[in-house]
């Protein structure tokens, strides 16, 4: 989606004061952050009893059992030239 600002418009728009932006950052910190006395995550829920287990899921950084480990070019190898 275009969109088309006019020369100057943002730069002469009124700005913060530092004390507005102390009171965006500290209610961003309030709404986002976790502090130390923060509750403790909730547990994940138990499996059924007699449940099988769901194997891990394949995704990032996890390999497929049919790749083989990167192999590192030995010094020798030319094919840099």
């Amino acid at each position: 989606m275009p969109l088309t600002t006019p020369f100057f418009t943002l730069e002469n728009m009124a700005r913060m004061s530092e004390r507005e932006y102390q009171t965006l950052i500290a209610g961003n910190r309030r709404r986002y952050c976790e502090t130390a006395a923060s509750p403790p995550p909730r547990s994940l829920p138990q499996p059924r009893p007699g449940a099988s287990p769901r194997p891990p899921a394949r995704g990032r950084g996890v390999p497929s059992p049919k790749t083989s480990p990167r192999t590192i070019p030995k010094n020798d190898d030319d094919w840099r030239s």
